[in-house]
């Protein structure tokens, strides 16, 4: 009678590991929202983030146009965009280390909410008449400072907050929150300029930053114990780590060259409107935000593909069709062709962007990932900061067209880098 109970017992717990795991194959990947409705936290930061884009994307727009309207040169207009993002280069590793190191939700209170402040000076400036292109860049550049400082803190927090299995939706929807402050805010930018003036576009940057540093003081602890250690010791470590893993230094190679050459498009694309389009503030708000109707779109109705493709395959496909969308803006005048290619080119641009954030995120152990962050945003936001520039010489040189045909071919050698050295997705 034993033994027999011995053997029902056995074949129940065969039954029951059985089901578990046909249970767990049978359970598919992760929804996109899945983040969204499962951490609060993740949603404060979200909502923030997108705050925050929304509001540096009117700043940028009403500096830009203002540029133009000035008459400034290529350059200077590329400049704008270069303000943006310079600031990545100098202070995203340190932004990393203190983010390792400090409770990253104050951290964020206090960087918005100065930014905030900054915002509002720029708006007394214009408002007062006093605010010339050299002002207008420092200003605009400091306003990069809070973004670069805020960054690596704000994607290191996602997996502390949402489990493992959501962190590539996570990290989508990270990058459909940057896109869609892209559709966002150049409509918004483009609206007052044109019904308000400068002025009232740069009094609602303000909101958006403000609005972060409100919504992390209402949420709870992101998640993160700071380290017990001072701030040389933690910047030398997280160098010997990036040094010494191989997989994430090879991201760190295709994340900088996708990023340099794809900033043709975010930095010159105003010259190419407002100049050689004739476009006004308003049609050129909503020219942005179709790339950036792109992105989302996209991203929503090809995220189940993401799933299903390997990760190599999906990129070399990427590759190319962005390539194909900054030819046909710089060769196809013609208005149809260019909202295609701006639609094909804000999916293309954010879809790749998420897939190297997330490998960041996951090729990074706890103890060191916003500092491995900061490198990745040194590699993505300072590629665009000198991509900018680059593309602000190329432009002087020939035409903003012929930026955008030099860009693209770029990325012809970088599809072959792929193809040979493939996209690192784990640890080794």
């Amino acid at each position: 009678m034993r033994r027999d109970v011995g053997v029902v017992g056995r074949v129940l717990h065969w039954g029951v590991t059985q089901t578990g795991r046909m249970s767990r194959q049978t359970e598919g990947p992760p929804g996109l929202l899945a983040p969204l409705r499962g951490s609060a936290t993740f949603r404060a930061l979200w909502i923030g983030q997108l705050a925050m884009q929304v509001g540096i994307w009117i700043e940028t727009v009403a500096a830009q146009w203002s540029m133009v309207d000035a008459g400034a040169s290529t350059l200077v207009v590329a400049m704008v965009q270069a303000a943006v993002t310079l600031p990545f280069l100098v202070l995203a590793i340190p932004g990393g280390v203190i983010a390792d190191l400090v409770q990253r939700r104050w951290l964020l209170v206090g960087v918005n909410g100065g930014a905030a402040l900054v915002a509002v000076l720029l708006t007394a400036a214009s408002l007062s008449g006093w605010l010339h292109p050299a002002m207008l860049l420092m200003l605009t550049a400091l306003l990069g400072v809070a973004v670069a400082v805020s960054q690596p803190g704000v994607t290191a927090a996602v997996p502390d907050v949402v489990p493992a299995a959501h962190i590539a939706p996570a990290s989508m929807l990270a990058s459909i929150s940057v896109n869609l402050a892209r559709v966002i805010g150049p409509a918004i930018g483009g609206l007052l300029i044109a019904s308000m003036g400068a002025t009232a576009a740069y009094a609602a940057s303000a909101l958006g930053f403000a609005l972060f540093a409100v919504l992390l003081v209402a949420a709870r602890d992101v998640g993160h114990v700071p380290q017990p250690q001072s701030f040389l010791p933690a910047m030398r470590s997280g160098l010997d780590h990036v040094v010494s893993a191989r997989p994430f230094r090879l991201l760190l190679v295709i994340t900088g060259w996708w990023f340099v050459a794809g900033s043709v498009l975010w930095a010159l694309l105003p010259v190419v409107a407002l100049r050689e389009f004739g476009l006004g503030p308003g049609e050129y708000g909503w020219i942005l935000a179709t790339a950036g109707m792109g992105a989302v779109g996209g991203t929503v109705i090809f995220a189940p593909l993401r799933t299903r493709v390997e990760t190599t395959r999906y990129v070399l496909w990427l590759i190319p069709l962005f390539g194909l969308a900054l030819v046909v803006v710089a060769e196809v005048p013609v208005t149809g062709a260019v909202i295609a290619a701006l639609l094909l080119a804000g999916f293309t641009w954010t879809t790749m962007g998420a897939i190297v954030m997330s490998s960041a995120q996951m090729l990074l152990p706890a103890w060191v990932r916003a500092r491995g962050i900061a490198y990745y945003s040194v590699a993505s936001q300072g590629g665009i900061a000198v991509g900018s520039l680059l593309w602000g010489v190329v432009g002087g040189l020939t035409t903003a067209t012929g930026a955008f045909l030099v860009a693209a071919a770029c990325l012809v050698p970088l599809w072959v880098f792929v193809l040979v050295r493939r996209m690192p997705t784990q640890a080794g």
